[in-house]
């Protein structure tokens, strides 16, 4: 199965409800059936059967007014469309990203803000809740996630609204920040604009047309007995004795030698060095030698070894510095 990357920020999400504990150890009886919301000295508690009331029809109930009551005709929709929907994950995948030093870190943070009864960390609380909503066979949704809760819980309000706002001002600074960028990078192309003549581009050649040189690709695995492993490498390496058509096949000439530049292309995590072919083809038909590495603690077997639960982590943290 590939995992793309929005599956991914999904599964990143998910993750930080997600549990290990099978379903048997936590008997319906047990399942939460309010969540209480506190502000400061206030505190009111809704029913989990509320919530869904609302989701399902836009029912609102007294107790459920008095904390919607602010909320614009827009606002409740939206809120009515992220309780209904659903997410088409494994239990294992989210057992498995919950776990993970990551995961893990992401439970506690949120723990901290959404408490047991006695206003102890959610952390595990959410784990198990996560890994029971994610095993319906109509996938995971947060009315899922609250009706599995082992037991009734604390949602600290202020607290939520106080990392709201340190996030929105994370996300202000990076827009002033951005700006202020895209505002330099403007006026110097101002400046060497005015220094230079405008080129002629239709003298120039069409890049995004294959190059004059053939190539061959080669797979090379090298053994690295320092890490104890092996490293797959695919190189494209152009003939630059042979302009003409572009090939990928056995090129023939003097074999002269030349000097080259390299490119070596880093697949991201959860990729695969093939995801590169058509650029390192394209760069090698103008000349130039391309390397695409495989990163064997993070690529996409490893990360499909990880969902079946084969890793502790989704990738290995060597991987930042080998």
């Amino acid at each position: 199965m590939l995992i793309t990357w929005s599956d991914r920020l999904k599964l990143a999400a998910l993750g930080a409800l997600s549990a290990l504990l099978p379903l048997t150890f936590i008997p319906p009886a047990q399942a939460a059936e309010r969540v209480y919301l506190e502000y400061g000295a206030f505190e009111r508690s809704v029913s989990v059967q509320q919530l869904a009331d609302f989701a399902e029809t836009g029912a609102i109930t007294p107790e459920l007014r008095l904390f919607l009551g602010r909320f614009s005709p827009e606002q409740r929709s939206q809120l009515r469309d992220v309780l209904r929907a659903r997410y088409s994950v494994s239990a294992s995948m989210v057992d498995s990203l919950s776990y993970s030093a990551s995961g893990e870190q992401l439970l506690t943070e949120i723990g901290g803000v959404i408490r047991t009864q006695s206003r102890l960390n959610g952390l595990h609380s959410l784990r198990a809740a996560g890994i029971l909503a994610a095993s319906d066979a109509n996938g995971l949704s947060i009315l899922e996630f609250l009706r599995h809760l082992p037991t009734d819980m604390r949602i600290d309000v202020g607290e939520l609204l106080q990392r709201f706002r340190q996030i929105r001002g994370v996300l202000s600074d990076t827009t002033r920040m951005t700006r202020a960028i895209e505002q330099e990078a403007v006026a110097i192309a101002a400046t060497e604009s005015a220094a230079a003549s405008t080129p002629d581009f239709s003298q120039m050649p069409d890049l995004r047309q294959p190059g004059p040189y053939r190539f061959i690709r080669q797979t090379l695995t090298v053994d690295d007995p320092t890490r104890q492993r092996s490293l797959t490498v695919d190189l494209y390496l152009p003939s630059l004795d042979l302009p003409g058509s572009h090939s990928s096949a056995q090129p023939s000439g003097t074999g002269q030698a030349h000097s080259i530049p390299v490119i070596v292309v880093s697949n991201g995590l959860g990729a695969r060095r093939d995801y590169f072919e058509e650029l390192a083809a394209h760069l090698a038909s103008y000349g130039l030698a391309i390397a695409i590495p495989d990163h064997p603690g993070s690529d996409r077997e490893y990360l499909r070894g990880f969902f079946s639960g084969l890793y502790p982590e989704n990738f290995a943290p060597s991987e930042f510095v080998e």
